[in-house]
């Protein structure tokens, strides 16, 4: 689990829109698919490359299955660590609530800090 937290902080991205997301993107097929096998989620082929003409992979899990990788991986985290104990908040809060509202803007801006 270290390694996927090393991942994840320096190559994922924590959300949360209707639901909590992390996602990976990468060139590495096979980083991609470990990850879709040791935590499910979607896995696929972009549609777009790098500039210099790598295809681009992608990982994403959504909703309680991200607050399963959140709690796997945050003893690892270090740069995104409040940004999945945000994300793992958001299901303590009713649907439409205000703190779940909170909990959305406070990562947003956490995000265009880092």
């Amino acid at each position: 689990m270290s390694y996927v937290g090393g991942l994840l902080d320096g190559e994922g991205c924590f959300r949360i829109s209707k639901t909590p997301t992390i996602c990976v993107e990468s060139t590495s097929k096979s980083t991609v698919e470990k990850l879709y096998e040791v935590f499910g989620g979607k896995c696929k082929a972009e549609k777009r490359l790098t500039n210099s003409g790598r295809q681009v992979f992608k990982w994403s899990v959504y909703g309680k299955a991200a607050t399963h990788v959140c709690d796997s991986v945050l003893p690892f985290l270090v740069e995104k660590k409040l940004q999945a104990e945000l994300l793992l908040l958001f299901y303590r809060y009713p649907a439409r609530s205000a703190m779940r509202r909170s909990l959305i803007k406070r990562l947003k801006d956490l995000k265009r800090t880092v």
